[in-house]
């Protein structure tokens, strides 16, 4: 509390005597975590704070940047502020103020609050017209994940491949695995991906399910490398480092890969995990587990022994609002609240930290292909406005729920 407090008394005087501008501060986030609207801004912390600092936009050059005479001190340039900049220099530089204005990086000023509410009728943006390998169709979708630009990307199960949607886009694109014209890639055809996370480069990291392995592909190869073999993989996540994490189903433990390295092994992180499908990986490196046979939604927080139990009476199936059934996806957003995937319930049930009980947002209203409806839904996924998407996977098609956010705005 003290570093914060005195780094804001700090930024506050700096402002008043050299620039005439709103300051973007970023509190609560880790090093280089993005703060803003605008993905190109990220937080460079204070030297006084491990968890505050400035959201600025990413356009200064290393070679452009001074070293701060004193961490402590003002830089003698005007404008500028002493951050930490680790990928430029080790000791701490001057930034300029300039990059930090809320007119560069505007902040996220409506997170979604604990009366948001979302459309009970979505709007097919992916598929839905049948099953099908051409590229406005999908067969079977699973896995789904968005970009920072919120570029969707889809493990097209029975297509044996990933594919890329644009928003409002009517027809997706090829980005892994089998080509819409039947050729393979042959040296490395995908089996049945189950799940995909895709990484600041557009490198796809893929957990190739009915191969048994993990697959790297980077952006606009022709093919992929493998880089985890035997292994019965389902869901996979990447962190704010880099680090890659996998969900082994029938070994029911969570692994976590530095895959930059030359040579690399799994680090055991999570364990008694039964039938694991699909994960998510928080900005503080928690990991959200969704466990089919136990009907539970699990947390393991980083270096802990255990995971908690956050969503699902353990064990329990039924249809019930504090009851799950088979439940396959999950996600988290910056309150910690989960959005889970109930698959046998054909419903999307968002669950607040700390409740009993969740509150139905999407589906719900028996297996249907209506608009209102859903068919063994299989992941879930928020864009930046907190619109929810779903792999409503057996209508071969992906959902997208909107958010309104209004009561938000008036418990302000």
């Amino acid at each position: 509390m003290f570093e914060k407090s005195t780094f804001l008394y700090f930024l506050f005087f700096v402002f008043n005597l050299s620039i005439q501008a709103d300051p973007q501060i970023c509190d609560g986030l880790l090093q280089y975590d993005k703060c803003s609207t605008n993905p190109s801004c990220l937080c460079l912390h204070s030297v006084s704070s491990n968890a505050t600092g400035i959201c600025a936009l990413q356009s200064a050059t290393c070679s452009e940047l001074v070293s701060c005479v004193l961490n402590t001190s003002p830089c003698s340039q005007p404008n500028h502020i002493c951050v930490r900049h680790p990928q430029c220099q080790n000791q701490p530089v001057c930034y300029p103020l300039s990059m930090a204005t809320n007119q560069l990086c505007p902040p996220v000023v409506d997170k979604i609050c604990s009366t948001a509410t979302w459309s009970k009728h979505g709007i097919t943006v992916a598929g839905g017209h049948g099953f099908g390998r051409d590229l406005h169709q999908l067969a079977d979708p699973y896995g789904i994940f968005l970009d920072e630009n919120d570029a969707i990307y889809i493990a097209d199960r029975s297509n044996f491949r990933v594919i890329k949607w644009e928003q409002n886009s009517t027809i997706g694109q090829w980005a892994a695995g089998l080509k819409v014209d039947g050729d393979a890639t042959h040296d490395l055809p995908l089996n049945m991906p189950q799940d995909i996370v895709v990484d600041k480069n557009g490198t796809i990291y893929i957990s190739d399910g009915g191969n048994y392995r993990v697959v790297r592909w980077y952006r606009g190869a022709d093919k992929g490398e493998i880089l985890v073999d035997r292994v019965q993989v389902v869901g996979i996540g990447q962190d704010n480092q880099g680090f890659v994490y996998v969900s082994e189903y029938a070994a029911g433990q969570i692994t976590k890969w530095n895959f930059d390295e030359d040579e690399f092994d799994g680090q055991i992180v999570a364990t008694n995990l039964p039938l694991s499908t699909f994960i998510y990986i928080d900005g503080k490196r928690s990991i959200y587990s969704a466990g089919m046979s136990a009907n539970r939604i699990a947390k393991v927080v980083e270096d802990a022994d255990e995971p908690i139990l956050v969503a699902g009476p353990s064990g329990v199936v039924g249809d019930a609002f504090d009851q799950l059934n088979s439940p396959t996806g999950v996600y988290a957003d910056e309150q910690e609240t989960v959005y889970i995937a109930d698959t046998n319930n054909h419903r999307v049930m968002r669950w607040l930290k700390g409740a009993t009980s969740g509150t139905l947002i999407a589906g719900g209203n028996g297996e249907g292909s209506s608009s209102d409806q859903l068919n063994y839904p299989s992941d879930v996924f928020l864009d930046r406005e907190g619109n929810l998407y779903v792999t409503d996977t057996l209508n071969n098609r992906v959902q997208k729920f909107l958010v309104d956010k209004s009561s938000c705005q008036k418990k302000k």
